[in-house]
Order: structure tokens, then sequence, then C-alpha cells
């Protein structure tokens, strides 16, 4: 048994030659119907309204510029040679990435996918160790 005493209730208060009985019995009680059915009333009032609800949507996709610092080591190891293997020192280098985020349409926007794609540029110098044994 559902609860149709809304449907009473605006019957009541919303009188106007546009909503008709059919409309109030067929009338849903989620927010998209009920703002539908105020939008007609106040439509045919000749009354100016403020959909707020309009203002609350959110963007589907974001961009974020994402700058940074990291520390980076390098190491190589010969399977072939284990004898010959290289160390690099630890070495501050700078990255640039592009965060795009795009909004999944349900579960009220809750989730998200993520797209990081960064530029990350290290020139080394002197390797710290070369170990060459014959």
């Amino acid at each position: 048994m559902k609860n149709n005493a809304y449907k009473t209730q605006i019957w009541n208060d919303l009188k106007c030659t546009d909503i008709t009985i059919n409309d109030i019995d067929k009338l849903h009680f989620t927010r998209k119907k009920l703002i539908d059915m105020f939008k007609k009333y106040n439509t045919c009032k000749g009354s100016d309204y403020t959909n707020y609800d309009a203002s609350k949507s959110k963007s589907d996709f974001t961009l974020y510029i994402k700058p940074g610092l990291r520390l980076a080591t390098l190491t190589l190891r010969n399977k072939s040679n284990p004898m010959q293997n290289i160390d690099y020192d630890n070495k501050l280098s700078v990255c640039l990435g592009i965060e795009a985020e795009f909004v999944l349409p349900f579960n009220k926007n809750k989730w998200s996918v993520f797209l990081v794609p960064t530029y990350q540029y290290l020139k080394p110098e002197e390797p710290k160790k070369i170990t060459v044994m014959m």
C-alpha cells in the first residue's frame, strides 16, 4: 500500500486549468516529477520561479594540471651477465601531468574514473657504481 496523501494535498493547493486530476493521479513521488509539477503550476499562473535544483548539477568531466617533483633512482641488473650491474644515485626530477576525471552517472555520482598521464624526464649523470667482474 502506498501513501498517496501528497497527491490530495497537491490537488487541493495547486489549482490551475493546466493541471488535471489525471496529471495528479499519474504523479510519482520523485524529485524530478515533483519539480516538473511545480514548474507546470508556476507557468500556468504566470509566476516567476527559480529552479535551485538545476544549479546543483556538477560537471561530469574535470581536468587538473598535476606538477610535481620526484626522487628517482635507477639500478640496472644484467641477467645474462650478473657480473655487470649499474647503479645510479638518487636524483630529483620534475614531472608534469594532466589528471582527467569522468564522473559515472550512477550511484548518485559517487563513482569516478581517473586517467593521469604524466611526463617525467630524468637525465642521470655518471653511474655511482659499475660492477664488472670477469
